[in-house]
């Protein structure tokens, strides 16, 4: 099973929604294998998850 989140998918979700993702990607990245695709993809995800997190803390709550 392959894990990967595009941007796309992240930029609707609410801050909390994001962190949830980020600790079930993580999980799913803790049962992976060492060189695999599924890991790579698990890594992308967290990558792109914490910067969406990022961004959104930097743009502030856009009042």
């Amino acid at each position: 099973m392959s894990i990967f989140i595009a941007q796309a998918e992240l930029n609707t979700l609410q801050e909390a929604a994001l962190h949830s993702k980020f600790y079930s990607v993580s999980q799913a990245l803790a049962a992976t294998k060492p060189d695999t695709t599924e890991r790579a993809a698990a890594l992308a995800s967290l990558d792109t998850i914490k910067r969406t997190i990022a961004a959104r803390r930097f743009k502030g709550p856009g009042f």
